[in-house]
């Protein structure tokens, strides 16, 4: 197995125990795996979705725009990330 191929595979992983973590109320943990699931790799999609999320329900809105604005620089044709993206501005 390649090198890169472990990175994504803990960025994923730091990624599901952030939605574990959220699901459970742990926002401070969710936070940090999600942040570890970026480091790992930045361009995972799912990670900033996730982290502006949590942002977002948070009340940190300019964190949420950062993380979607992010999401929707990686998948420019992914609605969902503008939709959220748009959601932060007007909060």
């Amino acid at each position: 197995m390649l090198a890169w191929q472990r990175t994504g595979e803990h960025a994923a992983l730091y990624d599901l125990l952030g939605i574990v973590a959220a699901r459970r109320g742990d926002a401070k943990l969710a936070r940090e795996c999600f942040a570890w699931s970026i480091r790992l790799d930045p361009s995972r999609f799912s990670a900033h979705m996730n982290l502006g999320q949590l942002a977002l329900e948070l009340g940190a809105l300019s964190d949420a725009e950062v993380s979607f604005a992010t999401a929707a620089q990686l998948r420019p044709n992914d609605s969902r990330a503008a939709e959220r993206l748009q959601r932060a501005k007007q909060h």
